[in-house]
């Protein structure tokens, strides 16, 4: 079985560190005897089985779209903060009326290529200003 029908998505957390949300996934993985789990200092420690490496091994391509996505997810947390997140109702208001437009456009390449300019230029005007040096707050 994949990993992705195992799981429902390919979605793994750091390196080094392996961990199935809930008992289920952890039951599940030892009675495939893809992982071992022992009791140590009142925590459950799992180790990955000859099985289980097999099973890596076969889902390597798998593997390595998740890994490679992690990386990506990896670069964005660096930007995220709580001043950040205050942005995500913008974001969301930005990202719903551009799939309106590019839905629209579907069939018009004029239409089309004007979303892509107001995206780009909104970038780039977003990545200048992120460029600029942050001016203290007047009122301190």
């Amino acid at each position: 079985m994949s990993l992705r029908r195992r799981f429902g998505s390919e979605s793994l957390p750091k390196r080094g560190r392996f961990r199935v949300s809930g008992k289920r996934g952890d039951r599940h993985l030892e009675d495939e005897e893809l992982i071992t789990g022992d009791q140590r200092e009142g925590k459950k420690v799992y180790r990955i089985t000859a099985a289980g490496r097999r099973e890596l091994a076969r889902e390597a391509d798998t593997v390595k779209r998740i890994w490679d996505r992690a990386a990506h997810l990896e670069d964005w947390s660096k930007w995220w903060n709580p001043e950040a997140a205050t942005m995500m109702g913008p974001i969301s208001k930005l990202m719903k009326a551009t799939f309106q437009a590019a839905a629209q456009a579907s069939d018009d390449n004029r239409r089309a290529e004007k979303v892509r300019e107001i995206l780009d230029r909104a970038r780039r005007d977003l990545e200048a200003l992120a460029a600029e040096k942050p001016n203290r707050r007047h009122d301190e």
